[in-house]
């Protein structure tokens, strides 16, 4: 029961960091440097014209403020339909707030505007590992992995997927590439963590 306990707060912490870094745009001036936060990742799907948006949804993640982050995504949506990264970030507001299913919905658009979104599918693999839906968790980040190979997000992702099917020794060689990705990471001293407690129960 414990396990499944720190497992939960480790994926909650990989969500923030994805939350964190996902929807910068190429355009206009960070009101925040996105990519210095600890253990985040910038992506890049696509131009905005309205990067103060985007700015301004991140602003309001890191706060914790996720209904205001709903918010300015859903009016981003309304500006630019088909803008993949509004909609990766409208799923991990929603996802946020324990609204899965809808996040699942967005995170779905994002992949039928752009199929080979890493982002979107770190974000279905994340959902379906919160709904205990571990078949389909193992599908999305096993597409994002090979979609990205050094992506430590999905690495990661993958690896809880793994420990939770009993996959332990496949789940340290995704956690021990993580480390390596991202050796100063939060990701990184998780899944340090994470392969000492598996190699502990093993001894």
């Amino acid at each position: 029961m414990e396990n499944n306990k720190n497992q939960i707060r480790l994926v909650i912490g990989l969500l923030i960091l994805f939350l964190l870094s996902t929807c910068a745009p190429r355009t206009g001036t960070p009101k925040i440097e996105i990519e210095e936060l600890p253990g985040a990742y910038t992506f890049f799907e696509g131009d905005t014209s309205y990067p103060e948006l985007y700015y301004q949804a991140v602003e309001k993640l890191n706060a914790g403020d996720y209904n205001a982050a709903e918010i300015i995504y859903k009016d981003l949506i309304e500006k630019e339909p088909g803008n993949v990264n509004a909609y990766i970030g409208l799923g991990s507001s929603l996802l946020a707030q324990d609204r899965s299913r809808e996040a699942i919905a967005a995170y779905e658009e994002a992949l039928a505007i752009s199929p080979g979104s890493v982002d979107a599918r770190i974000g279905l693999g994340s959902t379906y590992y919160m709904l205990n839906e571990k078949s389909e968790a193992l599908e999305h980040y096993t597409a994002a992995v090979e979609l990205d190979e050094n992506n430590p997000n999905a690495r990661w992702g993958l690896a809880l997927v793994l420990i939770a099917s009993g996959e332990e020794e496949e789940a340290i060689e995704h956690l021990e590439k993580v480390i390596e990705l991202a050796p100063d990471s939060q990701l990184a001293i998780g899944a340090d963590d994470l392969v000492d407690d598996i190699r502990r129960r093993d001894e």
